[in-house]
Parts: C-alpha cells; sequence; structure tokens
C-alpha cells in the first residue's frame, strides 16, 4: 500500500513538474521558488510530501528536489506532525537517474473537515507554506448503488449511482467529486494479470464519428453510464482479436473519488490543458503555496464492485468469472 501510494504521488508529481516547465511567461524574467507537492489521502495514515525548485528550461536534467527541510503538519491548530526525510528507487528515469527523494509521516490520517496548515522550512530560510480544509468523507450517503448490471431490453438505462454529501453545509461547496467506471478484465493465458478500462459517460457524434465523453470533476451528486457506452467498452477490449473466448470479464468498478477545492482546481485545469494543446497554464495560476509554488490538497475515495451478468458477458463472445 506504502508502495502504491508514493506510486501515485510520483505520477502526479510529474504532472506538475512538466506543466511548470511548460509554463514560461515570455513577458517576465524567471524566478526560482520552491516548489511543495503533498496531497493528503484521508482513506491512510501515510502521507508523503515532495519539495522541489523550479526551473526556467524544459530541458533541465538536472534533479530539483530539496532535501534537508522540515516539513510539518498543524491539524485544527494543535496538533502538529513533522514529516521524515526519505527515499525511493524512481520508476521513471526517462528525465532523472537518481534516486527518488521525498518527506512521509506514518502516523495521521485526516478526519472530515480538519483544518489543516503544511509549513516546510527549506535549509535556504525560506518558508513555504498553505492551510486547506479536508473533504467531508464518512458521512457521505449512497441513496443509489449499483451492484448488478444486466441489461435488457426496455429494462436498463445503464449503471447509475447518486450520493447526499455529508459534513457541514457551510463547507459543501468546496467539495467536488471525480466519478469513473472500470471493467475488470483478463485475458484467459494470463488470469492473474487483471486490466481495467474506463468507462464513458455516453457518446457524442464527432466528425461522423463517436467521441466518448468521460466524467469531469463537477459538483453534481450523481452519474449514469448509458448502455451504449458500456456495450462500446466491453467491444473495444477484443477489438482487432477474433479470438473473444481469451477474454475473461471480473465485474465493474464505480470509483469515487471526494476532493477538496484546490485539488479539484488543479486537476481541472490539467483536463483543460490536455484538451487544449495550444494552451499553457501559468503555475502561479494552479498554486496555492505561499512564498512559493505547488499544490496541497486532500482526497478520498469510495468503492464499489458490480457484478455483471453472465449473460451480458458471453453476448460478446467472453467468458465470465
Amino acid at each position: 500500500m506504502i508502495k502504491k501510494i508514493v506510486f501515485y504521488l510520483c505520477l502526479l508529481i510529474c504532472l506538475l513538474t512538466y506543466s511548470c516547465s511548460d509554463s514560461v511567461n515570455q513577458n517576465t524574467s524567471f524566478q526560482e521558488k520552491g516548489v511543495l507537492y503533498c496531497i493528503l489521502n484521508a482513506d491512510t495514515t501515510f502521507q508523503t510530501a515532495y519539495l522541489s525548485r523550479n526551473y526556467g528550461s524544459s530541458d533541465n536534467k538536472a534533479d530539483p528536489s530539496l532535501d534537508s527541510a522540515i516539513v510539518s503538519l498543524t491539524v485544527n491548530g494543535n496538533k502538529i506532525y513533522t514529516f521524515y526525510e526519505t527515499s525511493t528507487v524512481r520508476k521513471d528515469t526517462s528525465r532523472y537517474t537518481s534516486i527518488y527523494k521525498y518527506y512521509a509521516v506514518n502516523n495521521y490520517k485526516p478526519n472530515d473537515e480538519d483544518n489543516v496548515t503544511i509549513l516546510a522550512l527549506l535549509k535556504n530560510g525560506k518558508i513555504l507554506t498553505s492551510t486547506i480544509t479536508t473533504p467531508p468523507c464518512t458521512g457521505i450517503y449512497f441513496k443509489t448503488i449499483e451492484t448488478y448490471y444486466d441489461p435488457k431490453p426496455g429494462n436498463s438505462k445503464g449503471i447509475y449511482f447518486s450520493w447526499i454529501p455529508g459534513g457541514d453545509i457551510r463547507t459543501l461547496n468546496h467539495v467536488y467529486y471525480a466519478p469513473k467506471l472500470e471493467i475488470v478484465y483478463a485475458k484467459a493465458s494470463d488470469p492473474s494479470n487483471k486490466i481495467k478500462i474506463a468507462v464513458p459517460k455516453y457518446f457524442i457524434p464527432e466528425n461522423g464519428y463517436p467521441n466518448p465523453i468521460y466524467p469531469r470533476i463537477s459538483s453534481d451528486t450523481s452519474i449514469v453510464f448509458w448502455d451504449t457506452a458500456i456495450d462500446s467498452t466491453m467491444s473495444l477490449i477484443s477489438k482487432g482479436d477474433a479470438n473473444k473466448n481469451n477474454y475473461i470479464i471480473y465485474s465493474a468498478q464505480f470509483t469515487l473519488l471526494i476532493l477538496e477545492k484546490n485539488l479539484a482546481s488543479y486537476i481541472s485545469a490539467q483536463e483543460t490543458f490536455q484538451d487544449e494543446i495550444s494552451t499553457r497554464i501559468d503555475a502561479a495560476d494552479i498554486t496555492n503555496i505561499s512564498n512559493g509554488l505547488g499544490i496541497f490538497g486532500a482526497y478520498s475515495s469510495k468503492k464499489f464492485t458490480i457484478k455483471i451478468s453472465g449473460t451480458y458477458i458471453t453476448s460478446f463472445g467472453y467468458r465470465f468469472k
């Protein structure tokens, strides 16, 4: 679990670092700043943070990470958690080949609506800081939960989830959701290697071709994945392979990420950036770190497994488990 969390933080940091390197404002001279990344996971006690510096050239090959800093969290104004400095083997060595250095704490599991301040004292004396309110996660109530998918003509309209937010009514405008539906499958030749494929909400025609529309981050409290989108995703699993019997369908998995506003804003900005290639987002526009750059955010997740009808699975020529 700890290695998986570190991996996902590394992945987020890569996205953030590349967006910073591409964010060049031609009207101003480059100013070196400290960069702090910390995404609190309310589902675990293990939290990580990463410190680096920005750089003016997108072809930079020198590891920008910063060591020997003092990093801490202050929760609700009184409880202090101090990070320790550690490292791990870097998975992606295409840009940096040195070990991956980061900071960690293993005794803080965020509660609903904690007021959390992060502070990083760099060895050059500069202080980076930010304050957030963690999202209310434990109080969320699911009104509609799909546990079995068996589409029949005139009987099914897709897979539908709806929920009622928890927490203080005053904070609900600062909570956002990222829903995702995936089909879990494997090849019969390697059944232990489970693969996930994301399902769009629906398709819209674009230049004569169906364009998949996936869920976006929003404050919406319901989501439906239509039958036609599920059918198309099932077909894609074996696209180009005539041997349909070589595929085993296990289930579908619905995941709901519950995000505080800063993390939601950053991810939404990245989606816009990725969709519009000509657009570049200035790092200063997406940071919530005082005296520096980066992101301090928090999230939690809820997951549900949906069993898929064997009759529906075999209609594609697949096996079911």
